[in-house]
């Protein structure tokens, strides 16, 4: 396949489809930004950890008008602050008394 070939594959009904190469980009910024806020989640020092975020991916199956649909989105801690609190009924919440619980014993 040529690269004519490859670029006319990019679109689809007129708008243009991200490449792979795109698409590997956004997923990365995806893994540093708030989809909520914009704002940056920041990565402790140099080691690679970010700020705690929850990440959201979801698939989106049959009975669903989003069906074979997959959505991901990254939630600062103070957009899930102001989200949590909007809901009606609240979320439970359970404190960890054993952080170690994953770890077999030694």
């Amino acid at each position: 396949m040529n690269k004519q070939n490859i670029i006319s594959l990019n679109k689809l009904g007129g708008a243009d489809v991200p490449t792979l190469k795109q698409k590997a980009r956004r997923s990365k910024r995806q893994l540093e930004r708030c989809n909520c806020c914009g704002q940056g989640i920041e990565q402790v020092a140099t080691s690679g950890v970010y700020i705690d975020y929850l990440h959201v991916k979801k698939e989106w199956g049959y009975f669903s008008k989003k069906d074979l649909t997959l959505h991901q989105f990254n939630i600062c801690e103070a957009c899930y602050d102001k989200w949590i609190n909007s809901f009606t009924i609240p979320i439970e919440e359970v404190p960890i008394e054993n952080v170690f619980k994953n770890i077999a014993d030694i």
